[in-house]
């Protein structure tokens, strides 16, 4: 009976240390898998974000854009004199500039507020996207680090009203 009950603790203790070993190497894989989907989480998040105070701005500059003419001279005018305060309520969601942007290093400078056709306007919007951990993949010696810094593109169109 105590040699069956030694080979049990033993059978038991080799199970304890293949679990301890398989947890070792799959552990790092799960976190990695985790912060990769955390990551895609937030790009979708930050674009998002973007996009509507790209669709707000848009939404703001046409209804300023033409008051009640269809004019293509007016058009330009309306948004050369709009274009900045478009621009302040896309990167800092009121006209004034006041406050913080909606996007970290989002500036209005990365706005583009342009006059598609006589009755269209278009706002372009580049986010240059940080991961949380600003770092690099190494390529182990096989070219130059991978940066995982990357731009957060949208482009709208929008008829003037």
């Amino acid at each position: 009976m105590n040699r069956l009950h030694n080979s049990h603790s033993v059978t038991a203790k080799r199970q304890q240390g293949i679990a301890v070993v398989e947890m070792t190497l799959v552990l790092p894989l799960l976190l990695l898998l985790v912060l990769a989907v955390a990551e895609l989480g937030r790009v979708l998040y930050q674009y998002n974000i973007l996009t509507q105070a790209q669709r707000d701005g848009a939404r703001y500059l046409a209804s300023v854009a033409i008051k009640g003419s269809t004019g293509e001279i007016e058009l330009n005018e309306t948004v050369g004199a709009n274009a900045d305060r478009t621009r302040k309520l896309i990167v800092y969601g009121n006209v004034a500039g006041t406050g913080t942007p909606l996007l970290s290093g989002l500036s209005t400078s990365d706005v583009a507020v342009t006059v598609a056709s006589p009755t269209h306007i278009r706002v372009d919007v580049v986010y240059n996207f940080t991961p949380i951990w600003d770092i690099t993949l190494p390529t182990f010696g096989y070219g130059a680090p991978i940066s995982l810094n990357f731009p957060l593109r949208s482009s709208m169109v929008m008829r003037a009203l």
